[in-house]
């Protein structure tokens, strides 16, 4: 009987979770059929714009999602209060508009991750894992709260909508340490993979759409208001990323583990993003919400058809997956179409916001026009490569009793896809 009463609680609470979901979603989307690029809407704790809502929109569809797949786990009460304590942590964390409260809610944002990963991870690994997650952010957490202190010290404020003059450029990149390493940008970017390989895959998807994109949020905000004369600073980080973006797409090509190159593809397709962010053009800002959201559909979407093929063969190695066609045919169509949004094929949203960046880029220096287009090739290879994997080859005889796909499987991809594909009309009304 307790049993039961358990289970009806459960599917309770579920139930109550999507309704209040889909009731914010219609809200958000009203929210974004109203506000101008450059209006806000302020009370005396939070503000939204064009960017908040973009990220609000993105963080309820992904979560409605998670709940939709209903994964087999241990313990799913416990589980879905974390992913529903993560979904408010990272709208309250885009709504905000005062540096301090929005610092505490970036940080305890890691809290429901960590323990994801800890407690439904896949392999003892895991422990590895998750603190490689704790150490890097807490690294770049210190500086992050010594700037806010400062900046609070100095104007007896601490909100976002100032415009904050006489600081040195060695300040401005102590305060964004913290967003460079929750992006994540090269270098700083070792968390990531490990994270995702052991990570369970709500985690995944939660991981890539939402968590990265809260780092460039923080970012952008941080952008808007130290403005200050950084042309040799930018110069020189634009350059590092430029060259770090070819490195990690050549990695891309190296990984034998299907989540290690979808998770490495993020940390590529951050960094166009950060590169964006450096050239201190308005236009800009229309193609970083377009890759934002796009990415946070695409590779949501990519994650959960790695977890779907894991559940079956129990391994996320190229070799034990592939030649799949035969056993998964509508998997073939889903990965195919996941991979094109991927190397941004229209009528993605990526593809309008690649274009944004890449003229946007290209604008504030001519000589990068090679750069990119090597970035964007290499884009398309390793996409093409990971679906080449999985679906050529020789079938190993111990896929041949595995189960095939189910409706639940299509109608989460199609919810990947549909939005990420169809709001190009967004898009193209916004130019």
């Amino acid at each position: 009987m307790t049993v039961i009463l358990f289970s009806m609680m459960i599917i309770s609470i579920k139930d109550m979770m999507m309704k209040i979901i889909m009731i914010f979603i219609i809200m958000s989307l009203m929210l974004f059929s109203s506000i101008d690029v450059f209006m806000y809407k302020v009370s005396i704790l939070y503000f939204w714009d064009i960017l908040s809502i973009s990220m609000i929109f993105l963080t309820l569809l992904i979560v409605m999602i998670c709940i939709m797949t209903k994964l087999k786990m241990y313990n799913n009460y416990t589980f879905y209060f974390l992913v529903s304590s993560l979904n408010l942590m990272l709208i309250i964390s885009f709504s905000m508009d005062n540096l301090i409260l929005f610092y505490l809610w970036f940080e305890s944002s890691l809290i429901p991750i960590y323990l994801m990963i800890i407690g439904w991870g896949y392999q003892p690994e895991r422990m590895s894992a998750s603190l490689y997650l704790l150490f890097y952010t807490l690294v770049g957490s210190m500086p992050l709260l010594i700037s806010i202190l400062m900046i609070y010290q100095q104007n007896f404020s601490s909100y976002m909508r100032l415009q904050l003059e006489g600081y040195t450029n060695l300040f401005l990149m102590t305060l964004m340490i913290a967003f460079f390493i929750k992006t994540p940008m090269f270098m700083v970017h070792s968390w990531l993979p490990k994270a995702h390989v052991e990570a369970p895959t709500i985690g995944s998807m939660i991981l890539a759409a939402l968590m990265l994109k809260l780092g460039n949020y923080g970012l952008l905000r941080i952008m808007y208001m130290m403005k200050m004369n950084m042309d040799m600073v930018n110069f020189l980080i634009m350059g590092f990323i430029l060259l770090s973006s070819i490195m990690i797409s050549l990695i891309c090509l190296m990984q034998m583990d299907i989540k290690s190159l979808i998770a490495y593809s993020s940390v590529a397709h951050m960094s166009l993003v950060m590169l964006s962010f450096f050239t201190n053009s308005s236009m800009s800002m229309m193609g970083i919400i377009f890759i934002m959201v796009g990415h946070g559909m695409c590779s949501s979407g990519m994650f959960y058809l790695a977890g779907t093929m894991y559940e079956r063969s129990m391994s996320r190695s190229f070799n034990m997956n592939k030649s799949q066609n035969s056993l998964f045919p509508f998997m073939i169509l889903f990965w195919f179409l996941m991979c094109s949004s991927n190397m941004a094929s229209p009528p993605s949203m990526n593809l309008m916001g690649e274009l944004n960046i890449m003229f946007t880029i290209i604008y504030w220096n001519k000589y990068t026009i090679l750069l990119m287009f090597l970035i964007f090739l290499l884009i398309v290879i390793y996409s093409i490569y990971l679906y080449s994997r999985l679906f050529h080859g020789s079938l190993k005889n111990s896929l041949l009793m595995l189960i095939p796909s189910n409706l639940k499987e299509m109608l989460v991809c199609t919810m990947h896809w549909m939005p990420l594909n169809l709001m190009f009309l967004l898009t193209t009304l916004s130019y």
